[in-house]
């Protein structure tokens, strides 16, 4: 393909290619001269492709990186969130690996972090398995295995919330019971606080 025209973008540092066949090329202006593309004036497909490659790698990467200085993120997350972007998965793939060598990835201490938050609002160990699982992070299962167990976050929350009330009162002790059920804790700790025959 014969390169007619480059035009500079709209888009800071970003060149536009005309070519013959009604194409036209974006490409950063600095890739262009680093891969001395000044110097031809036909493109083959092959240069076409890696031209784009290239390109949609370092939009994967900036796009990324945005997400990740706005909020803390999970590699699952910038995943899914550069898939919406419709970026080939390879390059998402690299985007991540570039991402954790830089350290602005990190899994297990994001995943620590979570954990304390977690216990600090008194999570059952269910609700950190769902909250692990919604992050991707699921897969470290000696992290999640380390948070307190049920019983121990129970009693906080039984003390904090209700232990001025009656548990003499049927209706109290169900809805104590049925609070704690929604939490994901299981009948076998909720009973060793609330029996639900008195």
């Amino acid at each position: 393909m014969k390169v007619l025209e480059i035009k500079k973008n709209k888009i800071k540092n970003m060149l536009d290619i005309y070519f013959d066949d009604d194409l036209i090329l974006t490409m950063y202006e600095e890739d262009y001269y680093r891969m001395n593309l000044y110097e031809k004036e036909q493109f083959t497909y092959e240069d076409i492709e890696k031209i784009k490659d290239i390109t949609e790698e370092k939009l994967a990467r900036t796009y990324a990186m945005k997400l990740i200085l706005y909020k803390k993120r999970t590699k699952k997350e910038i995943e899914d969130l550069l898939s919406k972007k419709d970026i080939k998965i390879d390059i998402i793939n690299k985007v991540i690996q570039g991402l954790e060598a830089d350290g602005y990835l990190d899994d297990i201490l994001y995943a620590k972090k979570l954990i304390q938050k977690l216990a600090l609002k008194n999570k059952s160990k269910k609700q950190v398995e769902v909250e692990f699982k919604l992050r991707g992070l699921d897969y470290l299962k000696e992290i999640i295995d380390s948070y307190e167990d049920d019983e121990a976050t129970l009693c906080k929350i039984f003390n904090k919330k209700f232990l001025d009330k009656d548990l003499k009162d049927e209706k109290t002790r169900f809805k104590i019971y049925n609070f704690f059920r929604s939490k994901g804790f299981s009948n076998e700790v909720i009973r060793k606080f609330i029996p639900l025959d008195r």
